[in-house]
């Protein structure tokens, strides 16, 4: 049993900074790692908030407000796949069809509960 856990932990760390990095750069654009994305926050019609597995959070202000957003979810195919890459990604609203294109990421602080 103890030889199977050290298995475990020594696979878990070759795989790691495989994943450790959620934001790369690709071409001049930042994108985040499809895998590494826990959740997204639709704030408006224009601002997308991206939370990180690994705890950094991107802000991402579209190149035009996609009026239905915050009503609907959205789509996306990865461009490049595994990707999500500012400036190059567009999204589909779910029940409009509306489609969107993904601005530059930017590195997002957010406000503390209460505020």
């Amino acid at each position: 049993m103890r030889r199977i856990l050290i298995g475990a932990a020594l696979a878990s760390l070759a795989f790691s900074p495989a994943y450790a990095q959620a934001v790369t750069q690709m071409g001049g654009n930042t994108c985040l790692k499809t895998v590494m994305v826990d959740r997204t926050d639709v704030k408006d019609a224009s601002t997308i908030i991206y939370y990180m597995k690994s705890g950094e959070v991107m802000k991402n202000t579209l190149k035009t407000p996609c009026t239905t957003l915050p009503h609907n979810g959205y789509i996306y195919m990865p461009t490049p796949p595994d990707n999500i890459c500012g400036n190059l990604q567009r999204i589909k609203v779910i029940q409009t069809g509306e489609v969107c294109q993904l601005g530059g990421f930017t590195p997002y602080t957010p406000p503390k509960e209460g505020q």
